[in-house]
This record gives structure tokens, sequence and C-alpha cells, in this order.
């Protein structure tokens, strides 16, 4: 009886020491701490394969997390510490229709208004962001596809996503004032080895890679975060600097906030989200806060 229970315990711990090795990993370490990204392959096989593609080759090491909105998402991926953009490889297609949500803790890839147009900017949700979640496969309803969680770090994330931020570089706002440097993303083994099930991983699309813009201008969505004391009032900017879920250098977002006397709560409505929801008796002020690089 010993035997077998010593055996099943011998074959317990290789299976776990074979499934750990089995799962692709990738510690990104950055000048404000440290945090490690589990990868999904087989929910998300061309845009893993299209991020490793980048991390093999070194892409990200010295680049800048350019955009961070409290509460909502930190972006970066697409510009070097001196903030140039950087040349990528061809877009991909879009995998956000593989079932992954767009919850806090998750991270998935920018893009501009046409779906398949992501190239090397992701992003880290901080809240559960739903409304960029797959809907249909239209231009406006695709969504953002995750193609990873942070399984490790999220207080590094919330450290960031805490910082001061403001007018940087091409950025008018929005950008750490304090840069944040992703100096180096190590790869377990398993990442390393990977090999896509697919011969091409760069979509054919018409999209360029010079530009990517996080949502289209018809699409409307509205993301709530709540907090206490008050509710609802619109405000929004515009800028002609960084964005959030895409590479452009426009930026263009939204925020509404009402006001009760009970609870509050703000919205951040991404660009090509825009979504009219005047608060009572209040007036509304229409502004563009760009969700692109």
């Amino acid at each position: 009886m010993r035997y077998f229970i010593a055996l099943f315990l011998l074959l317990l711990s290789i299976h776990e020491v074979y499934a750990a090795d089995d799962t692709l990993q990738a510690e990104l370490v950055t000048n404000q701490g440290t945090f490690v990204l589990e990868l999904y392959p087989d929910q998300a096989p061309i845009t893993v394969a299209n991020f490793l593609r980048y991390a093999r080759e070194g892409f990200y090491d010295d680049t800048v997390f350019h955009r961070v909105i409290p509460d909502f998402m930190v972006q970066g991926g697409g510009y070097s510490s001196s903030y140039d953009k950087k040349d990528t490889y061809p877009p991909i297609q879009n995998e956000a229709n593989n079932g992954l949500k767009n919850e806090r803790g998750t991270v998935a890839m920018s893009r501009l208004s046409d779906p398949h147009s992501a190239t090397s900017q992701f992003f880290v949700n901080i809240n559960d962001n739903d409304f960029l979640d797959y809907k249909s496969p239209t231009a406006t309803e695709w969504g953002y596809a995750v193609f990873a969680r942070v399984v490790s770090g999220m207080d590094v994330v919330n450290h960031i996503q805490a910082l001061a931020t403001g007018s940087v570089g091409p950025f008018s706002r929005h950008a750490p004032l304090e840069p944040v440097i992703l100096q180096h993303i190590q790869l377990n083994e398993a990442a390393t080895s990977f090999i896509a099930p697919v011969a091409n991983i760069d979509a054919d699309a018409s999209a360029t890679a010079e530009t990517e813009i996080v949502t289209d201008e018809t699409d409307t969505v509205d993301a709530t975060e709540t907090s206490t004391e008050n509710t609802l009032t619109a405000q929004t900017t515009t800028d002609n600097a960084g964005s959030t879920l895409s590479d452009s250098t426009t930026e263009t977002s939204t925020e509404v906030v009402s006001k009760s006397v009970a609870s509050s709560t703000r919205m951040v409505i991404p660009a090509g989200f825009e979504h009219a929801v005047p608060a009572p008796d209040q007036p509304t002020q229409a502004d563009t806060v760009e969700l692109a690089h």
C-alpha cells in the first residue's frame, strides 16, 4: 500500500513539474519593479507568437510604458525610452473572439480602428473592462485580444498606474512624469521554445504599423467604475499625443462623471467608444482622449 501511495505522489509531482514547465511565462523587468505574465497560446496562438517574437529579439528592451490611465489600463510596447516610435512587423490577426475577457490583470493588444491592426503595443487592464471584449465580427465590436494575465507582481502594475502623469515627449497627457522603463523581458524555457502552430503570424491587413488607434470613432461603449458619494457629469478632453489601447500619436478618450447624493460613478470611454451620456440637469462637454500609442 505504501508503495502505491509513494508511486502516486511521485507521479503527481512529475505531473506538476511538467505542467509548470509547460506554462509559457514572461517576466517583465521595469525600473519600478518586476511582474510576470502567463501567456495563453491555446486561446491566442498568433498573438502569443507575435509577442514572443518581439520579446526574443529584444524589441521591448529599453521601451517605456507611455500611457497610464488610473483605474483603466497601463500601456506600452511601442516607444523607446527616448520616446521614439519603434518600427514593427506587419499587423496580426485579431484573436479577441477567443473567449478571454478584458478582466483586471489581463493583458491585451492595442490596435487601430481596423480590428486586425495590432503590432507590438499591449496594455494591462487595471479594472474589468468588458466594453473592450469581443461582441461581433464587425469593425466596431471586434474588441481587443487578450493573450496573457499577470500572475505575479500586480502590485507593481498598481504602483505604475498610480504614478503622476502629464505631458512628456510627444504625448500631451497620460504619460508618466517619472519614466516607466521596461528594461527587459525574460522568458521561461517553454516560452523561449514555443513555436506558433501557424505558418505566418502576420495578418493580411492593409493597416499600417505606424499608427494604431484603440477604437473606431463610430463605436459606442462605456466602462464604469464606481466609488462612493456622487454620480455623473460628463467631462472629456482632446490631445494631440499618445493614446491608450492603440499606436498613434493622437490621443482621445472620454470621461463621464455624474453627480448624485449617494454614490459617484466615473466612466472612462475610449475614443471611438464615446457615447452621449448627458447628466441630468448638467451641461455635457464633448471631449476625446485617445487610447492609442
